[in-house]
């Protein structure tokens, strides 16, 4: 699916976009944000990107658990961008936290810019991963952190249960409380991923330092982490 085919999926998609995320997760994916927040440690005034922020609930971590960092999340759906800013006013994190509108593949910042960028469930709905991860070097300064938390193939006992589960109980789910063809998309975008794309290996001939992967809940989904090199 081509950019602006996911962009224009995920503008219809927003308005429930938030709730069935927590239903599908069975509420674990705040615990998952929380966890990969966890892993930066960074100074007060430090800058830090949210990529595909999409309705801001990493940003809003970010916030949470560093009152005195500036966080800028970018998307390119406006519909997630605006119920992002209406969720950071209601919390009144509106200084803390800005929201624009920007590609992953070019985002709208100068080299060196950010302590750290993260991206949540994005990376696999980007049409070229390596230049993503790439881009979200670029702007990161030396010795900084890039943080992706991602869906991850599990080679465990839960494997065919994850499979049936992507193919079968998620695209239900979002027939009933949103689109059905979307979440169809969401569905196979997440099983192709797993099975052809090593972010871990990516962040390394990217030229990542202290790269490591850490999967949680089984390995259903994991964060990787790459430090950009001094």
């Amino acid at each position: 699916m081509q950019a602006d085919e996911v962009s224009r999926m995920f503008s219809i998609i927003s308005r429930r976009y938030d709730f069935l995320n927590h239903l599908m997760s069975f509420g674990l994916d705040a615990y998952w944000r929380k966890r990969l927040v966890s892993l930066i440690k960074p100074k007060p005034g430090d800058l830090i990107l949210d990529v595909a922020s999409g309705t801001g609930d990493v940003a809003i971590e970010l916030a949470r658990q560093f009152k005195n960092t500036k966080i800028t999340g970018v998307d390119f759906s406006n519909p997630m961008l605006q119920i992002a800013k209406k969720k950071v006013a209601i919390l009144g994190k509106s200084e803390n936290i800005k929201f624009q509108f920007g590609d992953a593949l070019n985002l709208p910042f100068k080299d060196n810019k950010f302590e750290a960028a993260t991206m949540a469930f994005g990376i696999r709905n980007v049409e070229n991963c390596q230049k993503g991860i790439k881009e979200m070097k670029r702007v990161v300064k030396k010795g900084g952190l890039v943080l992706i938390l991602e869906f991850s193939r599990p080679n465990n006992f839960i494997t065919p249960f994850y499979w049936l589960y992507l193919k079968l109980v998620i695209p239900t789910l979002g027939g009933i409380f949103s689109k059905k063809q979307a979440y169809l998309y969401l569905s196979s975008s997440i099983w192709q991923f797993i099975n052809t794309v090593n972010i871990a290996d990516d962040l390394k001939e990217l030229g990542f330092i202290h790269v490591k992967k850490i999967p949680l809940t089984l390995g259903v989904v994991s964060i990787y982490i790459g430090e950009k090199a001094l």
